[in-house]
């Protein structure tokens, strides 16, 4: 730093004292005044703090700049599922996190401004950014199992009533899971769903167990086999069984793009990364590269903190710093 930077440090560090902020929002203030305009800055560099804080209307930043952010509240009803999803996991994180959060200061807010803005229980506004830590290949068979159960549903709602409470009689316990080859399309596979429900009202009653479909004329190559599993409320209850497939940890890269981008936020922003799709790998496979690169790099970053979530186990894998 120059002299006039270093002295311009001990003000706004005397001052951030003065209001009881920590270390972190002396951070926001002094990168406050450093995109500030030079000359205009100069009336008020002995006052800065206080006028982060008590803004007034009149900025000093140029092109828009600075403090002045337009906040872009989500409400539940204007949500996606993207953001209730994160609202959901960010919830549960604030329960066990020990920032003690103010669940009823959560909101989601819109980029550019962090996913999350909330208080803490002594009233110091905070910001999150979140990120799923999810391979592509997981992501991507995940969503397209969820389309594919949906066209099982969709289809058998619209067969016709005497060969739907056949199905609904024989199966009414019955979690019914199909086993589609993966290299299938999904229009064979779409194609093949009314057959499917042909096959199952050829069942014998209370049928339990894998059936192979190596046999049959119709849906060979197809589909593997369906698993039929009793005991279930509600049924026919139906499904697809997951593809085995390889899986990386994408958490280091993940971190890395959310480093490399800008927020709007006059408050501590902190990083948020979670699993819960993705089966987490041991420890000692991924930690290790995600301490070495969040050490160097989080002084560049925007963030104060990140912090790495499993929303399976309820439990926080790991803080820095």
């Amino acid at each position: 730093m120059e002299q006039d930077d270093s002295y311009i440090y001990q003000v706004l560090k005397n001052e951030a004292d003065g209001e009881n902020l920590n270390t972190d929002y002396l951070k926001v203030m002094i990168n406050q005044y450093f995109l500030a305009d030079k000359d205009e800055r100069e009336n008020d560099k002995e006052d800065w703090v206080n006028r982060v804080l008590k803004r007034i209307s009149n900025d000093y930043f140029p092109n828009g700049e600075g403090t002045k952010i337009e906040i872009k509240k989500l409400t539940i009803e204007k949500m996606g599922q993207k953001e209730k999803n994160e609202l959901r996991v960010f919830e549960k994180f604030a329960e066990i996190c020990p920032l003690k959060i103010d669940a009823d200061s959560i909101e989601i807010r819109k980029p550019p401004e962090p996913d999350i803005f909330c208080k803490l229980h002594d009233g110091n506004p905070i910001a999150f950014e979140i990120v799923q830590c999810i391979d592509e290949d997981i992501a991507h068979n995940v969503y397209d199992t969820l389309i594919q159960k949906s066209a099982l549903d969709v289809e058998f709602e619209k067969l016709q009533s005497q060969q739907k409470q056949e199905i609904e009689a024989k199966l009414s316990d019955a979690y019914i899971g199909v086993d589609f080859y993966k290299s299938i399309s999904k229009n064979v596979r779409q194609s093949a769903i009314p057959i499917i429900f042909e096959f199952l009202l050829t069942l014998k009653d209370q049928v339990n167990g894998e059936i192979s479909f190596k046999q049959h004329p119709e849906l060979k190559g197809i589909v593997q086999h369906i698993i039929i599993s009793r005991g279930f409320d509600n049924g026919p209850l139906f499904g697809i069984e997951p593809s085995p497939i390889w899986f990386s940890n994408p958490i280091v890269n993940q971190v890395k793009t959310k480093f490399n981008k800008k927020y709007e936020s006059i408050y501590i922003i902190e990083l948020l990364c979670y699993y819960e799709l993705q089966p987490e790998l041991p420890e000692n496979r991924w930690l290790p590269q995600l301490e070495a690169f969040v050490s160097k790099q989080i002084r560049r970053s925007p963030f104060s903190r990140i912090w790495v979530y499993s929303v399976i186990q309820n439990r926080i894998i790991y803080v820095y710093p």
